[in-house]
């Protein structure tokens, strides 16, 4: 019987489910983690961000998107954790809600993501922003020594998670907050239903699937290089999306 492919997160290779088959890509379960992943596991490369203006559009949002809770809840732990002026990078920043919010609360943010348009268009007003993946950032020499990385709905779309959370490392001071925020497959609504809206939360947009556990279990085993687990919260708002949000410290103890 098949066992299953490895587990691209934590390895094992113990025996998977298998939850079901769509679009040519077979989607698993690891037992080990926790974590829901697809098999062929391949990221579309960023010209499926650059291009694809139905879900990422160069429109800029100066307040707030579909995720502003997460905001409030990230921006709360910075101003709780963090003095005015720390710096703050926010990785896929998109349409730049989260980077208007955080400048607006007294930080110095800044960004990368895939889109260049939306990264020139953040430039016109005034932010820092990258244009490329953290790895890319990271390679060209980017700027370090931030006090806090924000990754917001990033998780689910890379199919190398290690390699990012280890920049992300090189990236923060000691001591330094890594905000970590991703769907929660566990959620009693699923807003990706209906005409259009399915292929949303399916590879090759989102690679994998989270919950609680797996959070806790593939992120703890992908980040034995430093990190020191902090926290975890699961949101459920207007009745309608779960949303998880891992906090993670660089460099302290536990």
């Amino acid at each position: 019987m098949n066992a299953g492919p490895a587990c691209p997160l934590c390895r094992s290779a113990d025996k998977k489910s298998f939850v079901r088959e769509r679009a040519g890509y077979r989607l698993w379960d690891c037992p080990a983690c926790g974590v829901g992943f697809c098999d062929p596991f391949k990221n579309p490369g960023p010209e499926y961000y650059e291009h694809n203006r139905d879900l990422y559009s160069a429109k800029i949002e100066e307040t707030s998107d579909p995720m502003s809770f997460e905001y409030d809840e990230a921006l709360d732990l910075l101003a709780r954790s963090l003095p005015r002026g720390a710096r703050v990078l926010d990785v896929g920043c998109g349409a730049g809600g989260f980077l208007h919010r955080a400048r607006a609360a007294g930080f110095a943010a800044s960004g990368v993501d895939f889109n260049s348009m939306r990264a020139a268009a953040l430039g016109a007003r005034g932010f820092e922003v990258f244009s490329g993946s953290l790895p890319d950032f990271g390679r060209r020499g980017g700027a370090s020594g931030f006090d806090a990385i924000t990754m917001f709905e990033i998780i689910e779309h890379l199919d190398d998670l290690g390699i990012w959370l280890d920049v992300a490392k090189s990236l923060l001071k000691p001591g330094g907050l890594l905000i970590v925020g991703t769907p929660n497959r566990g959620r009693r609504f699923d807003p990706f239903q209906g005409p259009g809206l399915e292929d949303i939360d399916n590879p090759p947009h989102h690679l994998t699937r989270w919950n609680v556990p797996a959070l806790g279990g593939a992120l703890e085993v992908t980040m034995k290089n430093g990190f020191t687990w902090q926290g975890f919260e699961a949101d459920l708002r207007g009745g309608s999306f779960y949303r998880g949000q891992l906090e993670l410290q660089y460099g302290k103890q536990a």
